[in-house]
């Protein structure tokens, strides 16, 4: 079968693609043209229309299209006899619902992506994702009939690059964009990435990221504005950007639930908007608005910030935690020159968009301290200055996060300060004394508190060896021997300051490695596992929940919330300033929770 790099880098416009596709694979053509749909269907609420009923129509139409490409791909079924009717329906929808003289003129009439949208722009845009949407599913329908689907394919994803061709970023066309993001999406299935590729991510970079994340913002307004059974709407588009199967609630019902709805004929789908979103509702099981917010756990995600202990943990690349001791870094002298290179250049470009961005006076002064206490050379290096700054940098991070006021610096400014604390606290790792430190620290929190203190820090271990032993995907048999590694010698200590200063020691390991268990747990794959459920990422290991399976051993660590919830509570209560972060990352844990218990019991 033809394809070649230089075949791909010439695809500039829909002539030259579909000659591309007619090479290609059928699967291959529906693929590219479902993510295509997929990539601009929050555009689909751009409308000039005031008449909220035809806004309804447009965006549900738009979802219908889609989610029948999505499901006939999938899970394969016998939708041959429903071919006929579907094309009657994109008909109806594309020629009777908008102007489809509009798309065919080609006309784009460019406004600004900052700009308030007003005009008859918006009909050029909504027509063109409505068109995208419906050729997706024609793409399917065509080769579901024997047919060659690659022109169907390449117009849908014309129709996609014009859908964005009226938005400016920094004076170019977003179209540009998309037909890069075309031309990625064909390289990667020259490989083997086309198996999976209906379930994998959609993800931007770069500048096209403004534009998406606008698209976005506005596309979950117009749908919350429309009613709270339109959420579902959202949830679908929301689950196949990040690569999970949408509507994952049903369990092993999904191919059967999604199906009947793929095939469902113009009486349910022509009736009013409003109307078939609550059978939907009621079909799909409820799907409820989660009540933590992405930006609130990414806030929480970003203070689980690792110190200097004995043992440091960290994700392995097979993707399972596991145990690096900070001792074997501070013998090697190597790792610390590397280190303090890597934060003295972090800390400089930090230092440089915080003036572009005019930061505040304070946060500036931070910085500068801080690069003023990173020389060249490590024999250079004054800790105990380190440690302050690294402090005082930390703290700027938090209060500009917990006050949601990340705006007065630059987009993602908390994020990027955390990551130069993270190489800082890695460098103080190399440092004794620092350690020192934190262990000193850590006891004056523990004394008088022993006796409490150590059964707790047990029931860690014990969870931790119990979660490797049955999960060894998310866990390695080292990090739960590292968790442990102190037990033992607390058990004997016989004099009370030994026993404290063990404790101490086994306290900041224990810290450590709830860090990384709960920044894996509240990743993407962790948040989605949660708020679905436990029971039902049961069933996918098994393999019983077609189109999960495949990444259910990656989004399977949040089952380990289930392990620490009780002890992290009792040692955030007896040790506030050690474990605040821990306890806030609990909370939302159980927030997510809760969340996915009742949407199996709303089911009930």
């Amino acid at each position: 079968m033809a394809g070649s790099v230089a075949e791909i880098e010439a695809i500039r416009d829909r002539a030259s693609l579909e000659a591309y596709l007619m090479t290609r694979s059928a699967a291959e053509t529906q693929v590219l043209a479902f993510r295509c749909a997929l990539r601009v269907m929050p555009l689909v609420t751009v409308f000039q229309t005031e008449n909220l009923e035809k806004r309804q129509r447009l965006t549900l139409s738009c979802f219908r299209s889609v989610l029948f490409s999505y499901v006939s791909q999938v899970y394969k079924g016998d939708f041959v006899k429903y071919s006929q009717e579907f094309f009657s329906a994109i008909d109806l929808n594309i020629y009777n619902s908008i102007s489809f003289e509009v798309v065919a003129s080609g006309a784009s009439p460019e406004f600004k992506l900052e700009n308030a949208i007003s005009g008859l722009s918006t009909d050029f845009v909504a027509s063109y994702v409505l068109t995208s949407a419906a050729y997706s599913a024609i793409t399917v329908l065509e080769a579901i009939s024997g047919d060659t689907c690659a022109s169907a394919a390449s117009f849908g994803a014309f129709c996609a690059a014009q859908a964005t061709s009226s938005f400016l970023i920094r004076g170019e066309s977003v179209s540009t964009y998309i037909w890069d993001e075309i031309r990625e999406n064909l390289f990667l299935m020259l490989g083997a990435w086309r198996e999976s590729s209906i379930s994998s991510p959609i993800s931007s970079s770069g500048l096209l990221t403004l534009a998406v994340s606008k698209w976005e913002r506005d596309f979950q307004s117009a749908l919350e504005a429309f009613g709270p059974d339109w959420f579902l709407v959202h949830e679908f588009y929301q689950k196949l950007r990040d690569g999970y199967p949408p509507f994952a609630n049903l369990g092993s019902q999904a191919e059967d639930v999604l199906s009947a709805l793929a095939k469902e004929g113009d009486d349910f789908w022509e009736r009013h908007p409003d109307e078939v979103m609550r059978d939907l509702a009621e079909r799909l099981g409820n799907v409820a608005k989660s009540p933590v917010s992405d930006d609130e756990i990414d806030g929480v995600q970003e203070n689980l910030i690792q110190v200097a202990a004995d043992f440091r943990f960290g994700e392995n690349e097979k993707g399972a935690i596991d145990a690096l001791p900070f001792s074997e870094l501070a013998r090697d002298p190597g790792f610390a020159g590397t280190t303090l290179s890597e934060a003295r250049e972090k800390t400089q470009e930090l230092a440089d968009r915080l003036k572009r961005a005019n930061a505040p006076g304070r946060v500036m002064r931070s910085v500068t301290r801080l690069l003023d206490s990173l020389p060249e050379q490590i024999s250079d290096l004054n800790p105990a200055l380190l440690r302050s700054r690294s402090r005082s940098l930390e703290a700027d991070a938090i209060a500009y996060g917990a006050a949601g006021a990340e705006a007065e610096l630059f987009p993602d400014a908390v994020s990027e300060l955390l990551d130069v604390v993270g190489t800082l606290n890695d460098l103080q790792g190399c440092f004794p004394a620092i350690a020192e430190v934190e262990r000193n620290i850590a006891a004056i929190d523990i004394a008088g508190r022993e006796d409490k203190v150590q059964p707790e820090l047990s029931v860690i271990s014990a969870s931790a060896r119990e979660l490797s032993a049955q999960y060894p995907h998310v866990m390695t048999e080292a990090a739960a021997e590292a968790v442990a590694a102190l037990d033992a010698d607390i058990a004997d200590a016989a004099d009370i300051e030994v026993k404290r200063d063990l404790l101490a020691r086994s306290l900041l390991i224990k810290r450590n490695f709830l860090s990384a268990v709960y920044r894996k747990v509240l990743s993407p794959a962790g948040r989605e596992a949660l708020r679905v459920g436990k029971l039902h990422y049961d069933g996918a290991i098994s393999g019983s929940v077609e189109g999960v399976k495949k990444f259910a051993a990656s989004a399977f660590p949040a089952v380990v919330a289930f392990y620490f919830t009780g002890p992290v509570g009792v040692l955030a209560v007896l040790l506030t300033g050690q474990f605040k972060s821990l306890k806030d990352a609990k909370d939302v844990v159980d927030r997510l929770k809760s969340d996915g218990q009742r949407s199996d019991s709303d089911q009930d």
